[in-house]
């Protein structure tokens, strides 16, 4: 055997280990992942958005984005969002594309990853410690193309809802790159909930959480202060998949 068609065969072996042990997991705490600190009551209250859909002014609707909101009734309450990374590098830009692809090769994976690329805003240059960070510690392991923080006010909630485009094929979530979304508590998450296929998901400050949000979830602020969250969504390069089967996680 060539050492070519050895090399892909060690890859193969490699994607297949991956997806046994992402598809069996809903959420994964990343305890070598901490987000630096960063008083975010010093960023002015004319950068934060009404997230995609929830204001009357954003010409994203929720329903277009949200194509599995589980009560379409029911609107999130007192939440905002400030734009650090996506598409288009402006940071009042409050699309979010997630990426629910499902990969069939290897090569689809890698052509996903070259299209997959964010551009930071200008706010994140008030945000040093955390867009260092990530260049620092996290490309290295993930194709980033969204960063963003979420303050979520004072009984503040975000409704139940599924991340999926509008063509979500339901077998999708099975696959071993769906578990692309991860989230950090950057204040003390005390008397705050989140909920992910109705189980409550351990909140740790400044540490980082990968969980699988095609699956229903929520949040709720029952805290009299704002809560606020860094999301963050990704795509796995070869050194995150060796990590995951090296079972480092």
């Amino acid at each position: 055997m060539s050492d070519k068609k050895l090399s892909f065969s060690k890859k193969f072996i490699m994607i297949n280990q991956y997806k046994k042990i992402i598809t069996s997991r809903e959420y994964v705490n990343l305890e070598k992942w901490e987000i630096p600190f960063f008083d975010l009551s010093k960023i002015e209250e004319s950068l934060w958005y009404k997230p995609y859909g929830d204001s009357s002014k954003d010409i994203y609707k929720e329903n277009a984005i949200r194509s599995s909101t589980l009560n379409e009734d029911i609107k999130s309450k007192l939440w905002t969002g400030l734009v650090l990374k996506n598409q288009t590098g402006n940071f009042n830009d409050t699309f979010i594309d997630n990426v629910h692809a499902n990969y069939d090769n290897i090569k689809d994976l890698i052509i996903t990853y070259r299209k997959f690329k964010g551009k930071w805003t200008s706010i994140s240059d008030k945000i040093k410690p955390i867009k260092s960070f990530f260049e620092k510690n996290i490309d290295p392991f993930l194709c980033v193309g969204h960063v963003y923080i979420l303050k979520i006010g004072p009984e503040g909630f975000i409704k139940e809802h599924r991340d999926i485009p509008d063509n979500y094929d339901e077998n999708i979530h099975k696959n071993y790159n769906t578990l692309n979304t991860f989230f950090c508590p950057l204040n003390d998450p005390v008397n705050s909930y989140f909920l992910l296929n109705k189980k409550q998901v351990d909140l740790q400050t400044n540490k980082v959480t990968w969980f699988n949000s095609s699956l229903p979830h929520v949040y709720f602020n029952t805290s009299r202060e704002d809560k606020y969250f860094l999301i963050f969504t990704g795509l796995a390069r070869k050194p995150w998949i060796n990590m995951t089967v090296s079972n480092v996680l």
